[in-house]
């Protein structure tokens, strides 16, 4: 996603894309929202318009550096993601910061993004603090909060605060159409090799794989909501194991497991 796709957060989007257009961007940034995935969706975008090589300012989601960005593995851009129930501790800023202090590969700058960054420990946010108070020319982080709170006060007055809404979710013709696919092809028990070519290009692209299975998770869990009272048991548990393994693939892909690969491996569980 760009800038353009969005349908909330226009003040806050032209804010941003005046930043860049003024070269006035930022070191430090909180994007505070309580859903993680628009959180994640504008950073990304903000990124784009920054390090985009067609449209600086607004992103083209077609160049190299919007393909990496969607995918999450842009050369200079480094993330951090805490564990299910787990903390950010000082020893995973001290190796950001070791990255950080790397000469930017791809472009002039180097990126550090913390997501579920209130789980940071005290002594990390202290850590990160000295960042933030001298960082390298070109640094940006972002971190992403779902309650800025949480964050030292320290650490938040020598940040950009920016609220963000929630994204009303929005499917394009294309993703409908390969998602429908995809669910016909589970319900027919089709082999995988078969129909393999026929989404490779979803396979590529770790922002679309998502928006697929967010798709077909939404069109069952409506499917059973509709017309669970006809189901019979086997059917019923079927649609629950699916949704139960579309949001496992969902949340390996966020972690940073081969989007190809994971899903691969959920439709080779139904489709054989």
């Amino acid at each position: 996603m760009i800038f353009r796709d969005f349908n909330t957060n226009i003040k806050l989007i032209n804010r941003l894309e005046d930043s860049i257009k003024s070269g006035k961007v930022s070191h430090g940034y909180i994007f505070v929202c309580e859903d993680k995935d628009s959180n994640l969706n504008i950073a990304k975008a903000f990124l784009k318009g920054i390090l985009c090589e067609k449209n600086k300012g607004k992103g083209c989601d077609e160049c190299v550096s919007c393909k990496k960005i969607s995918n999450e593995n842009y050369e200079d851009m480094y993330f951090i993601i805490p564990e299910k129930q787990g903390s950010i501790k000082d020893a995973d800023i001290e190796l950001a910061q070791e990255m950080l202090k790397n000469k930017p590969w791809f472009s002039n700058r180097n990126v550090l993004v913390i997501q579920n960054a209130e789980r940071m420990t005290p002594k990390a946010q202290n850590r990160l603090l000295k960042t933030l108070e001298e960082p390298s020319v070109g640094t940006i982080i972002i971190l992403l909060v779902d309650n800025v709170e949480n964050i030292l006060k320290t650490v938040a007055s020598r940040c950009v605060i920016n609220n963000v809404e929630p994204l009303q979710k929005h499917f394009t013709d294309d993703i409908e159409n390969i998602s429908m696919k995809i669910i016909d092809i589970i319900e027919n028990k089709e082999k995988f090799y078969v129909w393999e070519n026929q989404v490779d290009d979803i396979l590529k692209d770790k922002e679309k794989l998502l928006n697929v299975l967010e798709y077909i998770q939404l069109s069952i869990t409506n499917d059973l909501k509709d017309n669970i009272k006809h189901f019979n048991i086997m059917k019923r548990k079927e649609y629950f194991q699916i949704l139960e393994e579309i949001s496992i693939t969902i949340e390996d892909i966020k972690k940073g497991i081969n989007s190809s690969y994971a899903f691969k491996k959920f439709m080779i569980k139904f489709g054989g």
